[in-house]
């Protein structure tokens, strides 16, 4: 792992089963990555970290509500600052309070974005 003044930039090499390289994955990070996702591509989270949360500890409750504010951020349609006046209309447990607490101080660098399935546009 090498950092950079552009942010971090991991790199991961896989090797098959009989020692050879197969591939080489690359992730460039210039953004904040909320808590409780998982990050891939450049800039960008492929969704929620299940297995991380329920090998953490965190109760079936939380991690619905974890996944209730993930779906707020990522998949409603709204932009970050919309997002986030909604959160501020509900009240939230702890772990979920925290990623929107999180999401609300990357203002600098802001926040890295969903990555979107080949074909699709994001659009329902």
């Amino acid at each position: 792992m090498a950092r950079s003044s552009a942010g971090l930039r991991l790199s991961i090499n896989l090797c098959a089963s009989d020692g050879s390289r197969s591939r080489r994955a690359t992730s460039g990070l210039s953004k904040d990555v909320p808590p409780f996702v998982a990050a891939t591509g450049l800039n960008k989270v492929a969704g929620l970290n299940v297995v991380g949360l329920r090998r953490a500890g965190f109760s079936a409750e939380d991690r619905a509500e974890i996944k209730a504010a993930f779906r707020l951020l990522y998949e409603s349609g709204l932009n970050v600052s919309q997002a986030l006046a909604q959160a501020r209309a509900r009240e939230w447990g702890e772990p979920a309070q925290a990623f929107f607490d999180f999401v609300a101080g990357a203002k600098r660098r802001g926040i890295c974005s969903l990555r979107r399935a080949r074909g699709t546009s994001g659009a329902e």
